[in-house]
Formats: C-alpha cells, structure tokens, sequence
C-alpha cells in the first residue's frame, strides 16, 4: 500500500506588519531559483502589493537545512519589469 507524503517545505511572506503569510507548501531542490523565477510566487506578491512585503521565505523543514530569505530588494531587482506590469 502507497502512502501519500505530503511536502514539509513552506514558502511564505513576512509583510511589513511583521505577519508571515504562507503562500506554498513545496519541497524545492533550489528555493532560491522558486521563489526568483516562479509565475506562481510573482503572482502572490503582486496580489498582496510588494509595498506591503519585507521578504519571501522558504523554510525547508528539515533537519540540518538552512532557511532561504530573499529581501522584497532582492526580488524587485530580479522581477521588477513583471510586478509593474511592463
């Protein structure tokens, strides 16, 4: 019998309010690479307005791996074209 594995990682927003906001639940190889070039992502920062948004987080869950933060900075640089609609 199979069992289905649901994913421990957890993508997710701190916003200005300091209130963290999970967008994904994922296991992801490269975090870094998901949240940079993911349509899916790029669509919940535009949705919650990436003024309101000091972060984006993955948290792989596991045992020995490292949390990846990316500054709203960091992220506009990489997909500021997208998120102002040009």
């Amino acid at each position: 019998m199979f069992g289905l594995c649901m994913p421990k990682g957890k993508t997710y927003l701190i916003m200005n309010d300091d209130n963290l906001e999970t967008i994904d639940m994922i296991d992801e190889l490269h975090p870094r690479q998901y949240i940079m070039n993911d349509e899916y992502v790029l669509n919940a920062v535009k949705h919650r307005g990436y003024q309101n948004i000091k972060a984006i987080v993955y948290n792989p869950n596991y045992k020995g791996k490292k949390e990846i933060k990316i500054t709203m900075a960091e992220y506009y640089a990489e997909n500021g074209q997208k998120l102002e609609g040009k």
